[in-house]
């Protein structure tokens, strides 16, 4: 008799619980089963988490971009631009005993003809 009184305390305290869910995402007046009351809450949820995922990646660029423009002088979209700039004008890399790895043809008319077989 024990174990059917907790038993149905249970069942009543969660039937509570999706009562009081229920009341949070209904959307109108009709009756929803349990599994539909859980999927709505379950979909709430998730949007909840994206917005605050989303919201805190914005606070953290606008951090970033501050940061950035109090140390340099530049924003991001300055710094994207400076390094676009950089790459267009040309590219080389030193391999770390000192020789020349690669280098685009803007830089290569700068070093010497070894540069050319690479």
């Amino acid at each position: 008799k024990t174990r059917n009184e907790s038993e149905k305390r249970r069942r009543d305290t969660f039937n509570q619980l999706i009562g009081e869910l229920t009341l949070l995402v209904a959307k109108d007046d009709r009756k929803m089963d349990k599994s539909s009351v859980l999927k709505c809450a379950i979909n709430f949820l998730k949007q909840q988490r994206f917005q605050a995922e989303s919201t805190s990646d914005e606070a953290s660029s606008t951090a970033l971009d501050s940061k950035l423009r109090i140390t340099t002088g530049y924003n991001i979209p300055d710094i994207v631009q400076l390094y676009m700039d950089a790459l267009a004008a040309g590219t080389f890399c030193i391999h770390c005993s000192g020789h020349i790895e690669h280098a685009s043809t803007s830089f290569a008319t700068l070093f010497d003809d070894t540069v050319n077989y690479f």
